[in-house]
């Protein structure tokens, strides 16, 4: 076997290793993203801790393929969802951290710049889109003016 030989064997070798290496953070990436979803959907519910957990261990194990269920039980997905959320908790408290400096004068400037700027852009839309949007909201607009329907909208997404 001369060095030709083994040089195109190591580059073969190195090949299937980083291949194999991208697949792992592919995927990784891909479950840390459905599971980052899933916990964000899940605390929206306003469940208790261990519900919230339950419901995205169930739809995590939906999300599956059949011949990995084997592989993969309940409680693995339950450890993996908890190291996420673990992760994003530690992420949220850092960002605070770093970002305590922020003034209440500066968020309540950046809300009003945000609210104005969905004031505006939901007076630019058409009545009937208007009304579609309501409906959607599901504010009841019977009897109501365009103005009081456009400030029903404003405060059903601001309660929300």
């Amino acid at each position: 076997m001369n060095y030709v030989q083994v040089i195109n064997i190591i580059a073969y070798v190195l090949c299937v290793v980083l291949f194999a290496v991208m697949l792992y953070f592919k995927i990784r990436g891909n479950v840390v993203g459905a599971v980052s979803e899933l916990i964000a959907l899940a605390e929206e519910t306003g469940l208790p801790g261990s519900e919230k957990m339950a419901m995205v261990v169930s739809e995590l194990y939906e999300k599956v393929p059949g011949v990995f269920k084997a592989l993969l039980t309940e409680e693995d997905l339950a450890k993996i969802a908890q190291w996420v959320f673990d992760w994003m908790r530690k992420y949220a408290v850092a960002y605070v951290d770093s970002h305590g400096d922020i003034k209440d004068e500066e968020i309540k400037e950046t809300n009003r710049d945000l609210l104005e700027d969905m004031i505006n852009r939901l007076s630019s839309l058409s009545i009937g889109a208007l009304k579609e949007m309501a409906e959607k909201l599901g504010i009841d607009i019977e009897g109501m003016s365009d103005e009081e329907i456009l400030k029903a909208i404003v405060l059903s997404c601001l309660l929300k």
